[in-house]
């Protein structure tokens, strides 16, 4: 039983850290120790994993001495989904050093398991830019498929998705993956628009929507299509066209991060056909 060990260094918002490596019978978990200078979110993501097996992660707080200790360093944070689901946490944290620690999940992965891990840094009160940068498919929403009324180009009636939630400290961000289907959409003809609006706000929290046009699960520049920032507790909201082709080759993801505060919200999202 081994322990790896990697020094991350000072955690930065862009671009993330990235590791892709494996843990097997003889090395069992991961440990990647890192900082950061200013208040900040830390976010971590843990995916890619390989079908079938399972693995682990956990945010602790460096207890001053540098070396990963279980059972002297506080633990903050865990992500302890089923099977290969990515594992992702989003929790605010003051300057100082941390370890995250990845760990495969047995019995449930026996053998070699191959994962990813990216970690980022972001600041607090951010701008559409400078929110959570990582996307986990922690929430899906599946496939939506809309239509038009039969021999019209009328839209059929919209698809809606009712959510809720849950943002603040020690969760800023909550990342829903979709995918929807237009009609001709084989074709890459038509689109949907997209229409999302976040209510039930007690503190200040945003919605973004983002088309990872490169399919590796950061907000890369410019894959922020749309966004709504309006201040306090005001309710949320953003319409977006998506045309046939773009949404058979990227992946897309609605956002929900804290701005300030803790607060539950309601997600609403209706997908409509629309002519390309």
């Amino acid at each position: 039983m081994t322990i790896t060990n990697y020094n991350v260094g000072l955690a930065s918002a862009y671009p993330p850290y990235s590791n892709s490596t494996f843990l097997d019978d003889n090395f069992t978990e991961d440990v990647y120790h890192f900082s950061v200078n200013n208040p900040s979110s830390i976010n971590l993501n843990l995916h890619n994993i390989t079908a079938g097996d399972n693995a682990d992660i956990y945010l602790y707080s460096d207890d001053g001495d540098g070396l990963f200790e279980l059972n002297e360093d506080l633990q903050l944070a865990i992500s302890e989904r089923v099977v290969n689901s990515d594992d992702s946490i989003n929790y605010f944290i003051e300057p100082g050093d941390y370890f995250a620690r990845v760990v495969r999940d047995e019995p449930d992965s026996q053998g070699r398991l191959d994962y990813e891990l990216d970690l980022s840094a972001s600041m607090i009160r951010p701008s559409r830019e400078q929110a959570p940068n990582l996307l986990p498919e922690e929430l899906e929403v599946g496939t939506i498929t809309t239509s038009f009324l039969p021999n019209t180009f009328t839209p059929n009636t919209p698809e809606t998705i009712t959510l809720s939630g849950e943002v603040g400290n020690f969760d800023s961000a909550d990342t829903y993956h979709f995918s929807a289907v237009s009609p001709n959409s084989s074709s890459g003809g038509d689109g949907v628009i997209i229409t999302a609006s976040l209510t039930g706000l007690t503190s200040d929290a945003d919605i973004r929507l983002i088309e990872d046009r490169n399919g590796n699960q950061i907000v890369d520049p410019g894959e922020v299509i749309e966004s709504s920032t309006l201040g306090s507790t005001s309710n949320e909201s953003f319409s977006q066209f998506i045309g046939g082709q773009d949404l058979l080759i990227y992946d897309y993801f609605v956002q929900v991060y804290q701005y300030s505060g803790e607060t539950s919200y309601d997600l609403n999202m209706s997908f409509t056909a629309a002519l390309g």
